[in-house]
């Protein structure tokens, strides 16, 4: 089995970590986000990108092609382990 590139033990390998990290922020909840604490322009890019999920999603289930959201999974783990 291969656990690198892009695989499904991969994906979930980096979502067990971000989940790991969210643990430990004993945050139960994230209802309101305040964007103006985004210092870096780093940050606000991250966010701009990641505001991508929904449409991903969407776009994945309309054409019935969960590729799509695998793709967009893949290229987005890359920043995940800029800033981890």
């Amino acid at each position: 089995m291969e656990f690198s590139g892009n695989t499904g033990p991969y994906l979930l390998y980096t979502k067990v970590r971000a989940a790991a990290i969210l643990r430990k922020t004993k945050l139960k909840e994230f209802k309101k986000v305040d964007f103006s604490l985004l210092d870096s322009p780093e940050e606000k890019e991250l966010i701009k990108i990641l505001s991508g999920f929904a449409f991903s999603l969407a776009q994945s289930a309309d054409e019935y092609k969960p590729s799509i959201l695998a793709k967009y999974l893949f290229q987005k783990i890359g920043l995940y382990f800029l800033y981890t």
